[in-house]
């Protein structure tokens, strides 16, 4: 469903070339009076990931080209997209029918536990552990390479133009070489860095215990830092011209991109959940028990309370809001009105940030168990159990359900 340019050279003049997609025909381009074209295409939604061919055909001179694009459903950052709703409308594999059938691929072992969630592109899996940064091979799960800091972190990676940002326990930003591991430069806060970095236009935004939002280009020099009154774990939202972000002084913040304060929201407890955005709605938990829906103007559209603190992070998809609380059950609720849809029990406490695709919502736990629901109907399709509680969040992509576990394992499902 994601849009690409296709062009060519050395056609007849000023004809109709007709462009295929592996055997589906998607439109006929027309040439220049030199014999070349650029179009538009649109990848079908029923391209699974893997290599496809695409074919451009002269209906007057019957002259062909083919090219290979790469359909993948990359999982790059950790709430899968700038809004972090952490919705992956693209998996096409994985269907409600197949996820009772899921079983282990592979695991690789850390040493250390894994709070971190991964991130999947190019055929590589990227998560932090025990102070190290770690690239895995998808294919085989061992491991590409590996960079130490000097401390642990919780915070995700995320993956841009090649390059891996990192938050680390020891204050500082790291970007290395997505390829290589090669370190590029590292930016230094004032404390631990847990919040997970979102990056657009080439800024990477992200907050840190220090109590700060920061703002650094791609070269690793500030633009900007805006201070609130509590730590920052939480993690960014980027939607527009306008960043979102909680702190633990129990305020969501809206902050332009230039760091100045549009506005906050106070809650009633600490926030380290990251806002996801919908429809010009943010949702959010509080450590006050409850989950919020504000809007864009930063008023109260509504709240839902739970019986326990909430420090998973939402998932938004086809209208509806997904979170865990530390009360054991993870909750659906529609967006509109926070109309509760449905629960489901699973008895511990929830902290990983629950993961929508294909219908299905995946969730990890602290009784040590990974789980995949019905997003519409709240019925459990599948489970898993680590040995250790599962604070990682689940990334779905390409057919494969990826995920950390405090039992020092990274694991693969299939």
């Amino acid at each position: 469903n994601t849009s690409t340019v296709v062009a060519g050279s050395g056609f007849g003049n000023n004809e109709a070339v007709t462009l295929t997609f592996d055997t589906t025909i998607l439109v006929a381009a027309t040439t220049s009076s030199t014999g070349t074209f650029s179009q538009k295409i649109k990848i079908p939604a029923s391209a699974l990931p893997g290599n496809h061919t695409i074919q451009a055909k002269g209906q007057t001179s019957k002259l062909t080209a083919q090219t290979t694009v790469l359909v993948e459903t990359s999982w790059t950052s950790f709430g899968f997209n700038l809004a972090d709703t952490r919705f992956n409308g693209y998996e096409n594999i994985l269907t409600p029918q197949k996820v009772p059938t899921l079983k282990l691929d592979w695991s690789y072992n850390t040493g250390n536990t894994v709070g971190s969630s991964p991130v999947i592109e190019g055929g590589l899996l990227y998560t932090a552990s025990g102070g190290n940064v770690y690239a895995i091979d998808i294919a085989t799960g061992l491991l590409k390479w590996s960079y130490p800091t000097t401390a642990a972190s919780t915070s995700t990676p995320v993956i841009a133009g090649g390059v891996v940002y990192y938050g680390s326990g020891d204050g500082k930003l790291y970007a290395l070489n997505a390829t290589t591991g090669q370190f590029m430069w590292s930016y230094t806060t004032g404390k631990a860095i847990d919040s997970s970095p979102n990056v657009t236009g080439g800024v990477i935004y992200f907050g840190s215990t220090d109590d700060n939002v920061y703002a650094v280009n791609k070269t690793g020099n500030l633009l900007w830092k805006y201070a609130t009154k509590g730590m920052i774990t939480s993690s960014p939202a980027v939607v527009g011209n306008v960043i979102y972000i909680g702190s633990q002084d129990d305020n969501l913040y809206a902050l332009s991109t230039t760091g100045t304060l549009k506005w906050k929201y106070a809650t009633k407890g600490m926030i380290t959940s990251s806002p996801a955005v919908f429809n010009s709605s943010i949702y959010i938990g509080s450590q006050d028990d409850s989950l919020y829906a504000v809007t864009s103007a930063g008023t109260l559209k509504w709240s839902f309370a739970t019986k326990g603190i909430i420090v998973s992070s939402p998932a938004v998809a086809n209208n509806v809001v997904y979170v865990g609380s530390e009360d054991g059950k993870l909750y659906a609720l529609g967006v509109g009105s926070g109309t509760l849809a449905w629960s489901y029990m699973i008895g511990k406490a929830i902290t990983s940030s629950p993961t929508v695709a294909n219908i299905v919502v995946y969730v990890g736990a602290q009784n040590d168990k990974l789980y995949a629901l019905g997003a519409n109907t709240g019925k459990l399709k599948w489970s898993y159990a680590t040995k250790g509680a599962v604070n990682s969040s689940i990334s779905v992509s390409d057919g494969v359900v990826y995920v950390g576990s405090n039992d020092d394992n990274v694991y693969a499902f299939h």
